[in-house]
C-alpha cells in the first residue's frame, strides 16, 4: 500500500478534504510518508483503499482504541464524490470489526454525518464543532 503514497496524499490535501479533517492543515510529502509507514507497521491500524473496476475510489481507516472501541474514518476520491460511494465503504467497514465504533465528524459535514447515520451510527454528542456517532455491537 506504500504504492499509494502519492494518491493517499493527493486525497488528503485537496481542499474539500482538508475542509472537512478534524485536522484541516496540508500534509507535506515527508510527513505523510512517515505517517503511512507507521501506519502500515501499526498492528492497532488496519487502512483500506476501496476500489470500483479496479480504479481507487476512497479510502477506509480503522484504528483499535485502547477503551475497546474502534475509530472509524473515510475518505472519499474527489472524482467518487456525491454517488454514494461513502456509504458503501462505511457499512462494509463496520461489518468488518467485532467491537463498538466510534466516528468523530465535523457538526458542518453534511454528507460524512448522513453517511454515518446510513451506516448505522447514533450519535451520541455534539461537542466542540463534533459530532460524535457510536454503533454498539
Amino acid at each position: 500500500m506504500i504504492t499509494d503514497l502519492d494518491m493517499l496524499l493527493e486525497w488528503r490535501n485537496d481542499p474539500l478534504t482538508r475542509q472537512n479533517s478534524i485536522n484541516n492543515q496540508a500534509v507535506a510529502l515527508k510527513d505523510h510518508q512517515n505517517w503511512l509507514e507507521q501506519s502500515l507497521q501499526n498492528p492497532k491500524r488496519k487502512l483500506f483503499v476501496a476500489l470500483l473496476k479496479n480504479e481507487p475510489i476512497g479510502t477506509v481507516r480503522l484504528d483499535e482504541c485502547d477503551d475497546g472501541f474502534f475509530e472509524l474514518s473515510w475518505t472519499i476520491a474527489p472524482k467518487a464524490r456525491g454517488q454514494g460511494f461513502g456509504k458503501i465503504m462505511v457499512k462494509a467497514a463496520t461489518e468488518l470489526v467485532p467491537g463498538p465504533i466510534r466516528a468523530k465528524i465535523k457538526l458542518d459535514n453534511s454528507p460524512s454525518n448522513r453517511i454515518a447515520l446510513y451506516a448505522g451510527f447514533k450519535k451520541v454528542s455534539n461537542r466542540d464543532g463534533l459530532a460524535t456517532w457510536e454503533i454498539s455491537k
